[in-house]
C-alpha cells in the first residue's frame, strides 16, 4: 500500500468496462510518490468527488487537498481510500 497526496490531474476520463456494463474512472495525475511523475490510477466513478472539485461553470477540475491509499506498483496504481477529509473547503 502507498500513501499519497494528488499533486495535479493531468488527464481525466472514463472507459466502459464492457464485461461487466460498468464504467471506470482513469486519472492521470502527477503524485507525491518517491519516484515523482505521472501516474495512470484507476478511480471508481463515486469516488471522484471526494478527491477532485469540479467546476462545471468554469469548466474546471480541480485536486482537493486529502490524503489517498494506493495499492499495486509503478505504472499500475489502484485507488484504495481516501484517508484524510479536505480541510481547505473545496
Amino acid at each position: 500500500m502507498s500513501f499519497t497526496r494528488i499533486v495535479k490531474i493531468v488527464e481525466l476520463k472514463y472507459e466502459r468496462n464492457l464485461m461487466n456494463d460498468t464504467f471506470l474512472s482513469i486519472a492521470y495525475v502527477e503524485a507525491d510518490f518517491p519516484s515523482g511523475g505521472w501516474y495512470r490510477i484507476i478511480i471508481p466513478p463515486e469516488q471522484l468527488p471526494s478527491i477532485f472539485s469540479f467546476n462545471e461553470n468554469l469548466n474546471t477540475v480541480e485536486v482537493k487537498d486529502v490524503e489517498v491509499e494506493f495499492s499495486g506498483e509503478s505504472g499500475k496504481w489502484e485507488f484504495k481510500r481516501v484517508i484524510n477529509e479536505d480541510k481547505t473547503g473545496n
